[in-house]
């Protein structure tokens, strides 16, 4: 295991004599937060606090303590509002409690959370609400983790800048980006211009801005006769499922599974490999087969045949994590393809993980981590399987892993993406 304050002393030795920017702090633990704090001479940024209580009372003394600015963000103990009401209100509780214990509202850097455009829409136009909220009601900072929208979706430099444009316009004070991604420094240097605070256009004149193009016929469809693929690819859940009812007379309810819905879901999982189509048009696939799935359903209600489980699998996003939407999308696709899933949620603690894999003695466990803070958890979950002596294999997935490093953390598969999970589940369980 590494150890992460002398690790973290090390880089702050390191990189304070060759940047002059402030440096952000991002653990999980007090304790070495409090350690980079007291080594670094500078004023930093603590990466973060949020809304729950426990939160607070670890984080903010050691804020107050060395005059540190804190990045604050915008979820609780029940997880991210879904709304831009719910933001404001932990925004201004979070606000409320730093004053509490001293530490000025002009020291938060609040984030109201920027989730997936590809599978939580409405979401996104409710934290430019939040955050333009913030920005006229307090005298908090605002920053966002902006390249979340963009997740799942083809082009993602061009939602990106998009998205910083309006949120710049919402009064975005910081933001975590790529600087060097296609078009965010064009983009911000001409809002500077846009709204008055580059006068005379200086600035933007002297950096000489050249415009990103991006061209796309997108991909090309093949004329075909209309398919199971063409209706899972087209969300079409009143044509699948009159389609599955008339395969029905003349098939049995396994055939019409294993003949045509199994062989349309393994088509448009190749096409997402491929980069053909995209995390939205993957979701509304999954979910169009599940209406296929409860068309056989209640076929087989009627009769003595069944659809065999081809196994059980516990699936969770990890302690301390709140970012489900893979996992979710993971779940759907195993049950389309006969696996039964034990959902046991977001934020999962380990012993529970345990608790239900030993009980229900299942083969394999999917876990799920899209925070690099919460991967640490990951592998504590990993490690607590192992010691519990139980015959299970775990595949791991989310944004921040790699199969280097979910091999390190001692996983026994690495999974690219949903579709990847699948492929692990017939290889335990001997379908492949």
């Amino acid at each position: 295991m590494i150890d992460e304050t002398d690790y973290m002393t090390k880089i702050i030795d390191g990189m304070s004599g060759l940047v002059e920017a402030p440096l952000q702090f991002d653990s999980t633990k007090p304790e070495v937060l409090e350690a980079a704090l007291r080594r670094y001479s500078g004023v930093a940024i603590v990466n973060s606090v949020n809304g729950k209580e426990s939160s607070m009372a670890e984080i903010y003394p050691i804020v107050q303590k060395y005059g540190a600015f804190v990045v604050a963000l915008c979820l609780d103990e029940a997880g991210i509002p879904d709304d831009a009401a719910g933001r404001t209100k932990v925004a201004q509780k979070l606000i409320d409690r730093a004053g509490e214990y001293g530490i000025g509202s002009e020291r938060l850097l609040v984030d109201c959370l920027v989730l997936t455009a590809a599978a939580q829409q409405k979401a996104v136009m409710e934290t430019l609400k939040a955050l333009r909220w913030v920005k006229e009601n307090t005298q908090a900072l605002t920053t966002l983790g902006l390249s979340n929208v963009s997740y799942g979706l083809p082009f993602r430099a061009l939602i990106n800048r998009t998205y910083f444009a309006m949120a710049l316009t919402s009064g975005l004070d910081t933001v975590i980006i790529n600087p060097g991604a296609d078009g965010i420094v064009d983009t911000m240097r001409a809002f500077n211009v846009l709204s008055g605070q580059d006068e005379g256009a200086i600035d933007y004149i002297d950096y000489n801005n050249k415009k990103a193009v991006v061209k796309s016929d997108g991909p090309k469809q093949e004329n075909v006769v209309r398919s199971y693929r063409e209706m899972l690819l087209e969300g079409d859940e009143a044509g699948i499922m009159k389609a599955t009812n008339a395969l029905l007379k003349d098939n049995t309810p396994l055939a019409v599974v294993d003949d045509h819905i199994v062989p349309a879901l393994d088509e448009v999982g190749k096409l997402y490999e491929q980069k053909n189509i995209f995390l939205p048009q993957l979701i509304r696939a999954a979910e169009t087969a599940g209406k296929a799935f409860e068309t056989i359903r209640a076929k087989l209600a009627g009769g003595n045949e069944k659809l065999e489980s081809k196994g059980t699998i516990v699936m969770a996003t990890v302690r301390g994590d709140i970012h489900d939407i893979g996992k979710n999308l993971a779940k759907v696709l195993l049950e389309n393809y006969g696996y039964d899933v034990i959902d046991l949620g977001k934020d999962v603690p380990i012993e529970e993980v345990v608790a239900v894999a030993k009980q229900h003695q299942v083969k394999l466990v999917g876990l799920s981590a899209l925070m690099t803070t919460t991967v640490t958890a990951m592998e504590d979950t990993i490690t607590a399987l192992r010691e519990a002596d139980l015959s299970v294999k775990v595949f791991v997935g989310g944004a921040v892993l790699t199969e280097k490093y979910a091999k390190a953390i001692g996983a026994d598969y690495y999974c690219k993406d949903a579709r990847a999970g699948v492929t692990v589940a017939e290889t335990v369980f001997g379908q492949a």
